[in-house]
């Protein structure tokens, strides 16, 4: 009985043991079924990753082989040494695979040797970088196809990998579907134990499916990264269809990026057969394109400066990379121009301090003569007009220091709408009557820090250049706001910070200036008027003024549609002062010590003879360390004022005058000199005891500067 229950179960027993292998061996076939997807998908992420990491580290080597400073040379050896870490990583891990499609080998050689062609490859584009980035001289073109050469080649063997791949996965995937089938027909009796495999199977390649789109969102978010504006365009039919831009791209076009996907690049850029022509190169050529281009995303704004890059991805697709260099080029420029108008500056400045030595020795033996001369002597008149030429050579002077930034300025806290206020009427008189003035300004606080005289030249020069420009019959206008320049205006304007401004513009309906003009218009002795009509200094000294002042000015005009000069100052929050007056007399004399000092022998002659002549006791020297010892022999408060020349060989006089001032510290200090830019740099405003005489000067300043000390 018992041999033949056991007997009657044996089947029952046989079928639930053969179900059981059934089910252990659909689970163990899940199992490495599932193995050998993630070991797929780790291949594809390995190789997506290599890629992406040698794409990165040829894209800084390009830049910097293009010389720009933003990047760093040792980021794209760092990319390099992560692809290669990926790419032997993966390698050594990769005989999995061969189990997968029923081999039982330990490895897969034509993989391997693939892998190993690849890293030959990467070493290669490695020392082609190297050679790129640690060059010390100028990159040569055979360089540059050499580097672009082997990252070509690196490009295409990983292309190869990536099919060699699919290949195997396709295989993989119909071995395993006949697999299943195979067990579908054996194994029907058991489909509960199918479906569950079945349900497993499927959920493995959800699962695969999952982790594709993951790796592909990496992708896509670090392609979207770049900081350099990038578009993808894939090559159809001798056009080429724009298929993805990263979010660089989309910042840099005003327009919605999102409608340009999908359209062809013969339709918009049909105006620019340049760009259609780089596009044809880059394909048939398959070499890297570069070049600086400007180019409009849209009509009203200005076109942008564009450095772009084309780089040919096989098989079909052109990566334009477009880096704007539009506030590069335009801060260049203007780092240009500002040093082109600060070595004039400094020239004409040098000029005009020798000048005014010479003039202040011609200035004062003219003086000396006519004053020694009498009344009804015919030679007074002469030397009367040697005076007068004099001083039209000082006034010319003055002006190159003004544009030189070199003069002294008296500069108080003055409310700038008051001050064009009071000037309004004498702009009246130096205007035809056929010219209009306007003057509109501001009703609110409008308080610069500024020399009020030298503004008034600024606007007098203003308005008679715009009454030149005019001629018979048009319309000056004078206005002032308060303004807020932000960092969006001053970061595009190298010589200007962002904070409040009093803006005064000066606009007219003359004839306007061209480009070419504008570039020159602030040019010493640049002038377009006829001879004996200008000398070209009026715009050279307004430039200068305004930027002693620590201002910004600047022109906006149109050849036939007139002209405006803006003029921004800094804002004080104090209020007005009210202007100083000074009582006006005669020559004073007086009979204090006073210890002179000047290089220039002729300056210190005529200079001795005036101090005399106005009664004076004078020590005179030639040098600082000549009065310094002459100092010595005087006990202190002996000497009552010390004049010297600011700049001298050797000692300066503000040395000397330190020098002196610690044995006698009560000494006043009277500064000359032809300019005063470094008194200025050092003391922006002098003390009771110190002050600055420019030259030339006549002996009644001389007299009258003296006094105000002693």
């Amino acid at each position: 009985m018992k041999i033949a229950k056991q007997t009657e179960h044996w089947p029952l027993f046989a079928l639930i043991l053969v179900a059981l292998l059934s089910i252990g061996l659909l689970q163990w076939n899940y199992t490495h079924w599932k193995s050998d997807l993630e070991e797929e998908i780790a291949a594809i992420d390995n190789l997506t990753e290599a890629r992406l990491s040698v794409t990165r580290s040829y894209l800084i080597t390009e830049q910097f082989a293009n010389n720009d400073p933003t990047q760093q040379p040792q980021y794209a050896f760092a990319y390099l040494d992560q692809a290669q870490n990926t790419i032997q990583s993966w390698r050594s891990g990769k005989s999995r695979l061969d189990w997968a499609i029923g081999r039982a080998t330990e490895s897969d050689p034509t993989l391997d040797q693939m892998l190993g062609r690849y890293l030959d490859l990467l070493a290669a584009f490695r020392q082609q970088a190297s050679r790129s980035l640690e060059s010390t001289q100028p990159l040569t073109a055979a360089l540059t196809i050499d580097r672009r050469i082997a990252f070509s080649a690196l490009e295409q063997q990983a292309d190869q990998i990536e099919q060699y791949l699919y290949q195997q996965f396709t295989e993989h995937s119909k071995h395993r579907q006949q697999q299943h089938l195979i067990t579908l027909v054996y194994w029907t009796i058991f489909l509960a134990a199918l479906d569950i495999t079945v349900f497993q199977s499927i959920r493995a390649r959800h699962e695969a499916t999952a982790a594709l789109a993951a790796s592909e969102e990496r992708f896509r978010a670090q392609y979207k990264g770049i900081p350099v504006p990038t578009y993808t365009w894939q090559h159809q039919h001798a056009d080429f269809v724009l298929r993805s831009y990263n979010d660089a791209a989309e910042r840099l076009a005003p327009e919605s990026m999102a409608a340009m996907v999908g359209s062809h690049a013969s339709e918009r850029y049909r105006d620019r057969p340049d760009i259609l022509a780089d596009f044809q190169s880059c394909v048939h050529d398959r070499q890297i394109i570069q070049r600086e281009i400007q180019y409009n995303f849209h009509a009203p704004a200005p076109a942008k400066d564009l450095f772009v890059s084309y780089v040919f991805v096989p098989p079909d697709l052109v990566m334009v990379h477009a880096e704007d260099r539009t506030e590069r080029n335009l801060l260049a420029a203007q780092l240009t121009q500002a040093q082109k108008m600060e070595g004039i500056g400094r020239l004409a400045g040098g000029i005009a301090h020798d000048f005014n030595n010479i003039l202040t020795a011609i200035s004062g033996y003219a003086t000396l003569a006519f004053e020694s001369l009498p009344d009804r002597n015919q030679a007074r008149s002469d030397i009367h007009e040697i005076m007068r030429a004099s001083d039209r050579a000082a006034r010319l002077t003055s002006q190159l220091l003004a544009f030189a930034r070199k003069q002294t300025l008296q500069a108080s806290n003055i409310d700038l709408a008051d001050l064009i206020t009071s000037l309004a009427g004498l702009f009246r008189r130096v205007l035809p009557e056929s010219i209009q003035l306007a003057v509109h300004t501001a009703a609110e606080h409008s308080v610069v820090w500024a020399d009020p005289g030298q503004i008034e030249q600024v606007l007098l020069n203003l308005v008679l250049n715009a009454r030149d420009a005019i001629g018979e019959g048009g319309k000056i206008t004078i206005e002032t706001t308060n303004i807020y320049l932000d960092e969006l205006y001053t970061r595009q304007r190298i010589d200007i910070e962002a904070g409040p401004y009093v803006l005064l513009a000066v606009s007219d309906t003359g004839s306007g200036m061209s480009p070419e003009v504008q570039l020159r218009a602030f040019d010493p002795f640049f002038t377009t008027k006829g001879p004996n009509q200008g000398s070209g200094l009026g715009l050279a000294m307004c430039y200068g003024i305004v930027k002693q002042h620590k201002g910004h000015i600047a022109i906006y005009s149109e050849s036939g549609h007139g002209t405006t000069v803006k003029i921004y100052l800094p804002r004080q929050q104090a209020a007005a002062e009210a202007p100083a007056t000074q009582p006006i007399s005669a020559s004073p004399h007086g009979s204090e010590t006073i210890l002179f000092v000047e290089d220039d022998e002729q300056v210190r002659t005529v200079v001795f003879q005036m101090l005399s002549k106005l009664g004076y006791h004078v020590i005179s020297a030639s040098s600082g360390a000549e009065a310094l010892a002459l100092a010595q022999g005087y006990q202190p408060g002996q000497i009552d004022l010390l004049i010297t020349d600011l700049v001298m060989p050797g000692m300066s006089g503000r040395e000397l005058s330190a020098q002196i001032r610690l044995s006698d510290p009560q000494i006043k200090i009277l500064f000359i000199s032809g300019y005063s830019e470094v008194i200025l740099s050092h003391h922006p405003s002098l003390g009771g005891d110190v002050a600055l005489l420019s030259k030339p000067f006549s002996a009644a300043d001389l007299a009258h500067k003296i006094r105000s000390l002693l």
